[in-house]
């Protein structure tokens, strides 16, 4: 009888412990398994993820643009020059850099007219890792004017400063516009020409 009831009061405590062990509770808590892993980005509905923050920062900026200057160098020397604005920046800081770049027009009233501008200085870009990129310069160089005139030397210091705003396409290619003043001082006269500038930037 004893043995019996042994035998018994071992089947009623394992027949417990089992039946705990699948309690709906139990078995919730077990199932319950919260992601250590952070959300996916959205995408764009058909399954692409999508995002506008760019790689970055990029140590070195290469353009090639379209210029126009509007230059007075003298009072019977207006022109309206056609050319190119051609630039490489490295940049020792995230945003700051070393500039050098080449600016050349011709054309205008006087088919020989012609005006250059090299310089070098700095650059300095904001919210890099944005599509849109603001950015500022200040180039101080040598200035070349042509024909030669009765005035004076073809020859003058020159310094440019402005700013534009690039538009990232890729990574590593943007659209660039900006605005700048050419200050040079030809045949002891103090000169400033507007300069409107635009065309593609490439970031490696």
């Amino acid at each position: 009888m004893r043995r019996f009831l042994l035998i018994f009061a071992i089947s009623l405590i394992a027949s417990v412990g089992a039946n705990a062990q699948i309690h709906p509770a139990t078995s919730a808590l077990a199932s319950a398994s919260p992601s250590l892993a952070p959300p996916l980005p959205s995408g764009n509905g058909d399954g692409n993820i999508t995002s506008t923050i760019f790689e970055g920062p990029t140590r070195f900026e290469a353009s090639i643009e379209y210029a126009w200057t509007h230059a007075e160098v003298a009072p019977n020397l207006n022109y309206n020059l056609n050319g190119f604005v051609g630039s490489l920046s490295w940049f020792f800081l995230r945003d700051l850099g070393a500039e050098g770049q080449l600016l050349g027009g011709w054309g205008g009233g006087n088919a020989n007219s012609k005006l250059a501008f090299a310089g070098g200085g700095l650059h300095a870009r904001f919210n890099q890792s944005n599509r849109l990129q603001p950015w500022i310069h200040g180039l101080i160089g040598n200035a070349h004017v042509h024909p030669q005139t009765l005035y004076g030397g073809q020859q003058s210091f020159g310094w440019e400063a402005g700013g534009g705003i690039d538009y990232r396409l890729i990574t590593w290619v943007s659209l660039r516009v900006g605005a700048d003043a050419l200050g040079t001082h030809f045949f002891e006269v103090t000169q400033v020409s507007p300069v409107i500038h635009g065309g593609i930037v490439f970031s490696f």
